[in-house]
């Protein structure tokens, strides 16, 4: 899978369950590295587990999570999650965010302690 933007309903997207029946047409992914960053989504339905769904097929394919900026309903979900509050550097600046730490996303294939 190339780097860059991922469209909601491109195929890259369907391939993460990332489509307009769960997500609002102007959400999008953007991938770089081993990295998804969940730079704006909105659920069409909050309270359906469809963020989790996309953060579990996310990480099911070996990539890395990191959540820049989230608004308070991401917040509660990375945090139930377990994701650790990080800074990435994002082009010349660092963002505060949400990193995921889960054993799925380490190249190691071992769950962090």
């Amino acid at each position: 899978m190339t780097d860059g933007i991922i469209k909601i309903d491109s195929g890259r997207a369907r391939r993460f369950g990332f489509t307009s029946d769960k997500f609002d047409s102007s959400s999008y992914l953007w991938k770089q590295g081993d990295w998804i960053y969940i730079s704006f989504i909105m659920s069409r339905e909050a309270g359906h587990g469809y963020a989790n769904e996309l953060l579990n097929s996310i990480e099911d394919q070996n990539f890395r999570i990191f959540v820049p900026t989230p608004f308070a309903g991401m917040v509660h979900i990375c945090e139930k999650r377990g994701m650790k509050l990080t800074s990435r550097g994002i082009g010349p600046d660092y963002v505060e965010g949400y990193e995921s730490v889960g054993w799925k996303t380490y190249t190691e294939g071992t769950k962090p302690e």
